[in-house]
């Protein structure tokens, strides 16, 4: 379901002798932010981790329905350990598409420091991980429309809980990969899992700032006391 705010001059009805003008706008192309063709790569920093994360996508998908599932990976980009992955779809008939989630370790191996949602297991050997939350949503939430206005939000009822992403900017995102007139405008996404604080909840609940071309600029999940900023990026395309 799709909420939209009132819009004063977007929408303007002009009555006169013989002719009824109407124009109207219909919002962003918000599946061009999320691009999910060829290889993917993205380097963040946090200035409240000790570790960088490194984030992966395969240009192999597994086929769910009607959509084209990729999975995200999350790693530490030092010890390159897996943390984490995420599956997203993205395309022009159904938007953007979280179809699940899976933490597989709070901390790379052998460091505390700040919490990333969850409980804190205090695990610091080198034994097996087993995942610590692995969920999947079915439904998968609609992270975002085809199109949408900035103020405008989408609700998802799944999982027991209604989900709501909210466009809450447009904005220019500096980064360290990209900055001053290179900077890119980013759409900038609040994902709440129906607590009413998008930063606490499960995993993906946080803000998230999007890009044509780059996928992802910064990230702020759910227990992150600051925001993942990219630093590096590579693109390929598939095999």
């Amino acid at each position: 379901m799709s909420t939209r705010p009132a819009l004063f001059g977007l929408a303007v009805l002009a009555l006169g002798a013989g002719c009824n003008p109407t124009t109207t706008y219909s919002g962003y192309d918000m599946v061009d932010a999320f691009p999910v063709d060829g290889e993917r790569a993205w380097v963040f920093v946090n200035d409240a981790k000790p570790y960088d994360l490194r984030v992966e996508m395969s240009s192999a998908a597994d086929r769910v329905g009607e959509v084209d599932v990729h999975t995200f990976e999350f790693y530490d980009n030092d010890l390159g350990d897996l943390l984490m992955t995420m599956r997203w779809s993205s395309d022009t008939i159904h938007g953007v598409l979280l179809h699940g989630y899976e933490t597989v370790a709070e901390e790379p191996t052998g460091q505390g420091g700040d919490d990333t949602g969850g409980d804190d297991t205090g695990d610091t050997g080198d034994g097996a991980r087993g995942p610590l939350e692995a969920v999947t949503y079915d439904p998968p939430i609609q992270f975002v429309d085809r199109k949408m206005i900035v103020g405008e939000s989408v609700e998802t009822e799944t999982g027991g809980a209604t989900w709501t992403s909210t466009f809450l900017a447009q904005e220019d995102c500096p980064n360290h990969l990209l900055s001053g007139d290179l900077a890119p405008s980013c759409y900038k996404i609040g994902l709440d899992d129906g607590d009413g604080d998008p930063m606490v909840g499960q995993k993906p609940a946080g803000t998230w700032w999007i890009a044509t071309r780059y996928t992802l600029i910064y990230f702020q999940l759910s227990g992150d006391s600051d925001k993942w900023v990219l630093a590096d990026y590579d693109w390929s395309p598939a095999e």
